[in-house]
């Protein structure tokens, strides 16, 4: 028995390195070839690099390898503005919808919630065509602020479900202890509340945010041509018609993940506690 349990053991982990290596060897690629020249990626593309060279850094943040006219700089500035308020706003909102839903007793808050719960099962893309001619004419397209306006629509289903769950798995006797002692609703909400759900708000930021941050299909219909392009867009703009230099490119791929990496490796041990919280 202890034969067999300690062979099984074995083979999982071995499965597990094999999957592990599968899924590392495109992120070794990327970043391997961002610290080769054109030549030495050209000529042996999964060899380690034999110095670390930093210029197709420098080449995508400043220019277009393609154009020239174009840059890595402004686009990580508008994908940080994007991304930071719109998830800020996701998680006020959301915390104050999921709040609302998980406390009031009604039939209303029960079928707003069911609402969200389809909101969950559409494809976005199917309503891209209405949401962009209601944008158009509200003046919300090629802006910063459209487009937060845009996410927080589109991410708010996940948020207030996610919220909602969450909160409904809580004790009210915090809740009910500060309004005895005269505390608003909304000071219970802002003070006893929130602190209790940090996991899930944590699983907000990670999940809302990466997907803002990584996000193509929105910014390229609302914002292609405006000058407020995001970092996808704009790396996409590194690929030429005739030619590609692959080297800027994935050194714009890594200056992309940077950012949204960190933030998961910060947030990781919160976002296993928010879900678990979330479902109960």
């Amino acid at each position: 028995m202890t034969r067999n349990l300690n062979f099984a053991r074995s083979f999982g982990q071995i499965c597990l390195t094999g999957f592990a290596a599968v899924y590392a060897f495109p992120l070794y690629l990327i970043v391997s070839l961002a610290l080769k020249t054109e030549a030495e990626g050209a000529r042996a593309p999964f060899a380690l690099p034999s110095s670390l060279f930093s210029g197709n850094f420098a080449r995508a943040w400043q220019t277009s390898a393609t154009s020239g006219n174009a840059s890595l700089a402004p686009a990580f500035g508008n994908s940080i503005l994007i991304t930071a308020v719109g998830v800020v706003l996701l998680v006020v909102t959301g915390a104050l919808g999921g709040y609302v839903l998980a406390r009031r007793k009604s039939r209303l808050a029960d079928w707003l919630f069911v609402l969200f719960l389809i909101g969950l099962t559409v494809p976005q893309q199917l309503g891209i065509v209405p949401l962009f001619q209601l944008a158009r004419g509200l003046g919300l397209v090629g802006s910063a602020g459209g487009m937060i306006l845009i996410y927080a629509g589109l991410l708010a289903p996940l948020t207030i479900f996610l919220y909602t769950t969450f909160i409904r798995a809580l004790p009210t006797d915090y809740e009910e202890a500060a309004l005895m002692d005269g505390a608003s609703r909304l000071r219970v909400f802002w003070d006893v509340v929130m602190p209790l759900v940090r996991p899930v708000t944590a699983t907000v930021v990670v999940i809302q945010g990466i997907h803002i941050w990584n996000d193509f299909f929105t910014p390229v219909i609302f914002l292609l041509g405006s000058g407020q392009q995001t970092l996808p867009v704009a790396i996409f703009s590194l690929v030429g018609e005739y030619a590609t230099a692959w080297g800027p490119i994935f050194a714009g791929v890594v200056i992309a993940s940077a950012p949204a990496m960190a933030v998961f490796v910060f947030l990781q041990r919160h976002v296993v506690r928010g879900f678990s919280g979330g479902i109960k």
